[in-house]
């Protein structure tokens, strides 16, 4: 059974959020502050946010959050299923309620701050964008979740918009050339010694990046293998 939790349900709340926050603790982009993350959940519960349990025999098995961060925006942050009822259909119930409750509020837009895994499963439900985060919002560490944002450019059927993270050109142009649709840039800009400058730059980066994607970059090699021609250059005799 799926349901929305309650004030009363909040020890288990707890309990779940923190096993899902043990077990990303050597993801590269984790944020660190469980608690204070716990806290903003404890104090969005039935107020905009939803948080969804899962339910088995009257134990709790899953967790899922999700808040309308905009006008056509959901923010999808945490999908957990405890490990010994995976692979049984659970995160995808959890994922197929969150994402009705949220089409039912006008969302069309989901940021993403889960697994690769969901994606087929998120489109199946109607996702008409996926926006995988580069790094924490805010924190400016570019793209710590590179090889996740690959995967997801080279499965996704709908637009890949990079969010968060961006701190510099230089990871807008790479999020570009790895083939996502756009880069979405607040802080990098606003917190920037001169705004318009680097908007400048980072529009730049961003087409700088889309055109080496289109261009197509030369694969890596372990190996040195020059290019230069050798044909028609006169040498020393």
């Amino acid at each position: 059974m799926i349901r929305e939790a309650t004030d009363a349900d909040l020890p288990v709340v707890r309990e779940l959020f923190r096993e899902f926050m043990h077990e990303l603790e050597d993801a590269p982009h984790r944020d660190d502050d469980t608690e204070a993350d716990l806290a903003k959940i404890e104090r969005g519960l039935g107020k905009g946010w939803h948080v969804l349990l899962a339910e088995r025999d009257d134990k709790a098995i899953g967790l899922a959050v999700a808040e309308k961060a905009g006008t056509r925006v959901g923010y999808l942050s945490s999908l957990y299923v405890r490990p010994g009822v995976r692979g049984s259909g659970i995160a995808a119930e959890l994922v197929r309620e969150l994402v009705a409750r949220l089409k039912a509020q006008g969302v069309e837009v989901l940021e993403l701050d889960v697994s690769s895994s969901l994606l087929e499963k998120l489109e199946e439900l109607g996702t008409v964008t996926v926006m995988p985060l580069g790094s924490p919002i805010g924190s400016g560490q570019g793209l710590q979740t590179l090889e996740q944002i690959r995967i997801i450019v080279e499965e996704a059927s709908v637009p890949v918009v990079v969010d968060a993270g961006i701190g510099a050109p230089s990871d807008a142009a790479l999020a570009m050339e790895l083939g996502a649709d756009a880069v979405l840039v607040n802080s990098a800009v606003a917190l920037a010694r001169d705004p318009g400058l680097m908007a400048e730059a980072i529009k730049e980066g961003v087409e700088a990046g889309r055109k080496a994607y289109i261009a197509g970059r030369i694969p890596k090699r372990g190996h040195a293998s020059a290019s230069s021609p050798t044909e028609g250059i006169s040498r020393p005799n």
